[in-house]
């Protein structure tokens, strides 16, 4: 029997390691299928998804019906033997790997903070088809679902909820998660409580080697900018958090953990931080945060809303966040994110 993980991001892939190691199962059957992140670690168990192999023109030619094609793809990845699933999103290619004829079972894996919003509205149980309308008004809004249908979606796959607590009932599916909190309105029985810290090798490696004990933490995010916020509210926010820490601290070093791929000079918290005469230590971008907090200890981490602040208290650490600092920002999913903010202080 194979064991199929899909990933797409460094906690996923420590999660879906974890479950590998807790339910001992073999290197020959285990196979992680990363989508849009690659692992720093090499593992001979993990493979390239279908729609990171299939890019060019001619490949989308060429396997045109998408399920079908899929179905091939797994079935070289398994030397077509029977598996079970384990998916972090319930989204359209995780849809066509659990209705394959060859899987017995699927569970769900915790994939960030998402995993502990409930559903308020139709859009979110449908998130997949958020670009589809509910009605036809122009042919543009026809099109969009024709497109699916032509590539060989079937209107089953097409109806399967995306999200994870609609699958509750079905009576052998198992929820891993971090934190009983997972998963809101999925009765605790069928969740599993992984410890990340039980895999400390591989964390080491992934945080390469870098341990930290009661230091500052300042995780950059994007919020701001993908809320179109200017660089002064955000400056504002940063100059209160910094007033609070002269207050509350007595650290005068801060690790700042920039974005993936941005620049030092690009960082409005770094400038000003060493403008402020804090002395500054940007942590290497290939460090895997999540990892680096599984080895380190009592640390305050300082952000807005990242899911580094949720998942730090997890792991043993302090979280603030400037959240209430930004002025005049619009209202987003975590206005109302009430697990969001159980371990995480509002500054």
């Amino acid at each position: 029997m194979k064991h199929i993980f899909t990933i797409h991001s460094p906690l996923t892939f420590l999660i879906a390691y974890s479950i590998i190691k807790l339910k001992k199962i073999s290197d020959s059957d285990a196979i992680i299928i990363s989508s849009g992140y690659r692992p720093t670690i090499e593992l001979n168990c993990v493979k390239r998804s279908f729609q990171n192999i299939n890019v060019s023109f001619f490949s989308k030619i060429k396997t045109w019906n998408v399920p079908l094609a899929f179905d091939k793809y797994i079935n070289n990845l398994t030397d077509g033997q029977e598996f079970i699933a384990y998916i972090d999103l319930m989204a359209m290619y995780q849809r066509i790997l659990i209705s394959n004829p060859k899987c017995k079972n699927f569970n769900f894996i915790e994939e960030g903070s998402a995993s502990y919003s409930k559903p308020t509205n139709i859009d979110v149980i449908t998130h997949a088809f958020r670009k589809v309308p509910y009605r036809y008004v122009k042919f543009r809004d026809f099109s969009k679902s024709l497109k699916f249908m032509m590539r060989g979606y079937s209107l089953r796959l097409l109806a399967m909820s995306y999200f994870p607590g609609s699958y509750s009932h079905f009576k052998d599916i198992k929820y891993y998660c971090l934190s009983n909190d997972a998963y809101p309105g999925v009765e605790n029985n069928k969740k599993i409580v992984l410890n990340l810290k039980d895999n400390l090798e591989l964390t080491s490696k992934m945080a390469i080697n870098t341990y930290l004990n009661n230091q500052i933490i300042w995780i950059e995010d994007s919020f701001t900018r993908a809320y179109g916020m200017s660089d002064k509210k955000y400056q504002k926010a940063i100059l209160g958090t910094i007033n609070y820490l002269k207050k509350n601290e007595t650290h005068s070093k801060i690790y700042l953990k920039l974005r993936p791929n941005q620049l030092i000079e690009q960082s409005l918290v770094y400038n000003i931080l060493v403008e402020k005469k804090f002395e500054v230590e940007a942590l290497n971008n290939e460090l895997i945060i999540e990892a680096l907090l599984t080895n380190s200890n009592q640390c305050l981490l300082l952000g807005n809303v990242s899911s580094v602040l949720f998942y730090a208290p997890l792991f043993g650490h302090k979280s603030l966040s400037m959240f209430n600092l930004l002025k005049e920002k619009p209202k987003t999913v975590f206005d109302d994110f009430d697990v969001f903010w159980k371990n995480i202080k509002k500054i």
